[in-house]
């Protein structure tokens, strides 16, 4: 898949645009990892692993993965000045019968400018266009009140809260507050 096989209008808007993957722009990524402030221990995947070389086989397989139309991880980039400020993507839980799972992360310095909100709503309207799915959710910690404000806004709907099943803010066990969007069953 090529990022021009998603119309323009799902991942620009005035404010973010959404770009594959590009290792030319590691650098940038690199330094939103290293700078990950305490508010980013959810990621437990990422804030372990900011070296270069971790985020450049990272990024090298997010490059493979959305060529083959898989998972759909996209950086998030000023319009205006396009720096990067996050990332945000589409991952299949079982493709198969079309369930999807949706994030995203900003950089430190780029939380609570409304980027957030709007990576999330342009993720979900590119997932809907381009697998069509049965099930689409996204996850944060119950304690994340800004990821579940975000979530709520983008109509998306609390399913269910689970016991020790993510990392809070502060690295450790939190319940994991996992909504839903609301489609048709099929």
């Amino acid at each position: 898949m090529e990022i021009t096989d998603i119309p323009e209008d799902l991942r620009k808007n005035y404010h973010i645009c959404l770009k594959k993957p590009d290792i030319k722009r590691l650098d940038e990524l690199h330094e939103l990892v290293k700078n990950f402030g305490p508010q980013h221990g959810f990621l437990r995947t990422l804030r372990p692993n900011t070296s270069r070389k971790y985020l450049e086989k990272a990024t090298l397989r997010a490059v493979e993965k959305f060529e083959a139309g898989t998972d759909l991880i996209f950086h998030i980039f000023e319009t205006q000045t396009d720096k990067m400020v996050g990332s945000t993507g589409i991952q299949p839980v079982r493709a198969d019968i079309g369930y999807y799972r949706v994030g995203y992360w900003l950089g430190s310095d780029f939380i609570g400018l409304g980027y957030g909100r709007e990576a999330l709503e342009m993720v979900t309207k590119i997932a809907l266009h381009t697998f069509s799915p049965n099930r689409l959710e996204i996850d944060t910690a119950l304690s994340n009140e800004a990821s579940k404000r975000i979530a709520f806004k983008c109509g998306y709907q609390l399913e269910a809260v689970v016991s020790n099943a993510i990392n809070g803010a502060d690295g450790k066990p939190d319940k994991l507050a996992l909504f839903n969007y609301p489609l048709q069953d099929p």
